[in-house]
């Protein structure tokens, strides 16, 4: 397969409506809040290969939030991946850890790529109580947040607006 048989366009969702589905049925759970607003204000585009349509991927910012590569391309992944890489200039991809598809793309070459959070699913299992309860906790206000960045350094891009609408 050659360099240029690979080709992405800009999309929408309703015109990749047939490959979400079918992405929907590999993620093991529903995304939270957070994570599907991230893929929304996504800019999408559709993959195509030697002229046939074979996925969809998404980025918001440099960060790549949703990958699905059909399975009958999804051998040709790692260099569709690569592709998306160079030509989105990507610093990091946010993809949940249910999404086993993308993340066994995207891990067999990530050195480039930035792991920014890991999103897990909920077990239901018993666990111990908390160490600390609801009373050590408190929305974050303006005042907090050169320390917030001292932890968190570029988790989000937008902190203040966070704190503003009580996010946070």
């Amino acid at each position: 397969m050659a360099e240029n048989d690979i080709r992405f366009f800009q999309a929408d969702f309703e015109s990749n409506s047939a490959f979400i589905a079918k992405y929907k049925k590999q993620i093991s759970i529903p995304y939270d809040d957070f994570l599907e607003d991230f893929i929304i204000e996504s800019a999408l585009y559709s993959i195509e290969i030697e002229s046939q349509k074979c996925g969809f991927f998404g980025i918001n910012n440099k960060r790549l939030t949703i990958l699905y590569i059909d399975d009958i391309y999804f051998s040709k992944g790692v260099r569709i991946f690569e592709k998306i890489k160079e030509t989105y200039a990507l610093k990091d991809a946010f993809i949940p850890t249910t999404d086993i598809a993308a993340l066994s793309i995207i891990l067999e070459d990530y050195k480039e790529i930035k792991i920014q959070a890991l999103h897990f699913s909920d077990t239901a299992r018993s666990v111990r109580p908390a160490e600390f309860g609801k009373d050590y906790f408190r929305l974050a206000k303006m005042a907090d947040l050169d320390e917030i960045r001292g932890f968190a350094e570029d988790f989000l891009d937008n902190y203040e607006d966070v704190i503003g609408k009580k996010e946070l």
